[in-house]
């Protein structure tokens, strides 16, 4: 990626619209195009990309298990479904829809 130096906060020159977002070549106010020095050109996009395919490749797992099969982790977070030990489903709280008795 070409080292351009950068101004905070960026903005649009046509029309003054703060930049959020360098990827995006287009000013997302006024729609004209911006300059290489504020987006990104299109090579240092693809290489952006493929740097976050290749760091995201290696956070996920390498065998593809889970703990519930979904990938969500929702049994690290609700004990897997099971009731059988009569906790409430929140910390101090009815989950039960009877009106808080």
């Amino acid at each position: 990626m070409s080292e351009v130096p950068i101004t905070l906060p960026l903005v649009c020159p046509h029309c003054g619209f703060r930049i959020f977002n360098r990827r995006y070549p287009k000013c997302e106010s006024c729609g004209r195009s911006l300059p290489e020095g504020i987006a990104y050109s299109t090579a240092d996009r693809a290489a952006l990309l493929k740097k976050e395919e290749k760091e995201s490749a290696q956070v996920r797992p390498r065998d593809g298990s889970s703990s519930s099969g979904t990938g969500d982790n929702s049994d690290f977070y609700w004990g897997g479904g099971d009731t059988s030990s009569g906790s409430d489903c929140s910390v101090g709280g009815d989950c039960g829809g009877g009106g808080g008795e």
